[in-house]
């Protein structure tokens, strides 16, 4: 079984399902975010007290923060989303004391909670009816609404830009925290981290303890009743002895349903375009990215990304 953690998890698993045999599943912990989502909008409701400042950034305490709202939310609620990675949708929420439904909750607090508090989620969670879990920052990537400089709505809705020399250098401080647990042999620091899950699914797969997680990437095998079989998609999955199994979710809302295909069908033409040379699947592709506003710029785009990347796609005849 692959394990694959590698983004774009939806196109990586897509071209593992196209191109090769391999069993596989596609990890993301994204799907955790929307218990904070939800523990915050939820918090008056189910009595979890949160810090003066729960808003998230992209800062080390902000995410440090955001992670033990995350953790106290699950274990009072329970949450039931699928959808696309980084675009996936919860259709459910109840409390783990009582078994209440907390939706008609959630929607209340949606109309209440502080305005400034992910703004964009929740515009959008009142226009679908359905909360997306995976907050403003990667909802702004699938969707048009926030790139206007004309109507200033990144601005508007505080959208904030990926901090990269910020994640660089908590990816650089983890390599010289294992390579200093491998100078020393001292890996107690180990039992105090924030589990990504590998190890619940390895050792499930090769005891044959069944195992649930809440949200998986794999084909879709009517996981999702409205999205197209073999689309990847993320939903709790059940590791079997014989493999991974969906554990099959509601219809998304056709307006939910609809986004998320164009999604699915955006991965398919990029995974296909790039391993069969297509320039035309790749032009489309980017035509159907909800962010392109100008029929010229596919092609615009294309070029300079195949003469900045090119090395790396052999599939292309590049001068």
């Amino acid at each position: 079984l692959l394990v694959s953690y590698t983004n774009p998890v939806p196109r990586v698993c897509t071209a593992i399902r196209k191109y090769s045999e391999l069993k596989f599943v596609g990890v993301c912990h994204q799907v955790e975010f929307g218990y904070y989502l939800a523990g915050v909008l939820l918090s008056k409701v189910i009595g979890l007290e949160l810090p003066p400042e729960y808003h998230f950034r992209w800062t080390t305490e902000s995410c440090a923060r955001a992670v033990v709202i995350q953790e106290a939310a699950k274990k009072l609620i329970k949450m039931h989303s699928c959808g696309v990675n980084h675009f996936t949708w919860t259709h459910k929420i109840e409390s783990l004391e009582t078994g209440e439904d907390l939706y008609p909750a959630l929607v209340e607090q949606n109309r209440e909670f502080d305005p400034a508090f992910e703004p964009l989620t929740r515009k959008v969670f009142d226009l679908y009816g359905m909360l997306p879990n995976v907050g403003d920052t990667h909802l702004a990537e699938f969707l048009p609404y926030t790139h206007s400089r004309v109507r200033d709505t990144w601005k508007r809705f505080d959208i904030q830009m990926y901090d990269l020399d910020w994640a660089e250098e908590r990816r650089l401080e983890k390599v010289r925290d294992v390579e200093s647990m491998v100078a020393s042999g001292d890996l107690s620091p180990l039992s105090d981290v924030h589990s990504e899950r590998a190890e619940f699914i390895a050792e499930s797969f090769l005891s044959g303890i069944p195992y649930l997680d809440e949200g998986l990437n794999m084909p879709n095998a009517g996981g999702i009743p409205n999205l197209p079989d073999g689309a990847i998609v993320e939903t709790p999955l059940n590791i079997l002895p014989d493999g991974p199994q969906q554990v099959v979710q509601p219809a998304l809302p056709p307006a939910v349903a609809e986004l998320c295909r164009r999604q699915i069908t955006i991965n398919e033409l990029s995974v296909e375009g790039t391993v069969e040379g297509d320039r035309n699947k790749l032009r489309q592709a980017l035509a159907l990215d909800p962010m392109i506003d100008d029929p010229e710029l596919p092609d615009v785009l294309l070029d300079e990304f195949l003469s900045t990347f090119g090395e790396y796609y052999s599939a292309f005849a590049l001068g």
